[in-house]
């Protein structure tokens, strides 16, 4: 009885498997249309570009800066010799820097740099941070030509003395040894009486005189 009752419920099974309803066909989305809005299509457009690349950093200047021109004009004296310089440097950093203009023993009278600073290190250098061109303006005062012929004069004294001395065979050691002394002698009895703060120093160069006017 059992086993009728199994096969009845097996054939009942196999029958509404048979029936059971087909599932619906799969959609055709091959003429499908989609709406977004312009922002969402924007950004997936941009999304799918590719980046470009950030600009490289321009190349620095191989230099720091640059002299454009430079002028100067010297004016002889017997006591005191004028120097008029004018320059036009160009700075090309943001950075702290010391621009040389001009060095010797002169002494600055008066200058004219704008907002710039003259600062002194191993001759008058501009100190500047700004990038751009700058004049620049300079009236030194320096020795005149009264304190440079002394030593002109021993300084061709000595030059001589070498040069003659190889024209005395055998006696050319004893000849410059000689010649040494003699002119160490003169140059302490030259400069005997000099003053050397005052002649090395900033001393005042006095005015040229005031032309008369007629009356």
């Amino acid at each position: 009885m059992k086993a009728a009752v199994c096969f009845l419920a097996i054939l009942t099974a196999a029958a509404s498997a048979d029936t059971l309803p087909e599932p619906p066909p799969t959609p055709d989305f091959g003429k499908a249309c989609v709406t977004i809005p312009y922002a969402e299509l924007r950004a997936l457009w941009e999304a799918g570009q590719p980046k470009a690349k950030p600009p490289e950093p321009p190349e620095p200047a191989p230099v720091p800066y640059l002299v454009h021109r430079a002028d100067v004009r010297i004016v002889l004296g017997e006591s005191a010799s004028n120097i008029d310089a004018d320059f036009e440097v160009e700075s090309l950093d943001k950075k702290w820097q010391h621009i040389p203009l001009l060095g010797g023993d002169a002494r600055l009278d008066k200058a004219d740099a704008g907002e710039r600073s003259l600062v002194w290190e191993n001759g008058y250098e501009l100190l500047t941070n700004v990038p751009g061109r700058t004049p620049v303006a300079m009236h030194l005062i320096t020795r005149g030509i009264g304190q440079l012929r002394t030593p002109l004069k021993l300084k061709f004294g000595i030059a001589s003395v070498f040069s003659y001395s190889f024209f005395f065979d055998g006696l050319t050691g004893i000849t410059i040894t000689v010649g040494a002394i003699v002119t160490l002698a003169l140059l302490m009895a030259f400069t005997a009486r000099v003053k050397w703060d005052t002649a090395f120093g900033s001393r005042p160069v006095p005015p040229p005189p005031i032309p008369s006017t007629a009356a």
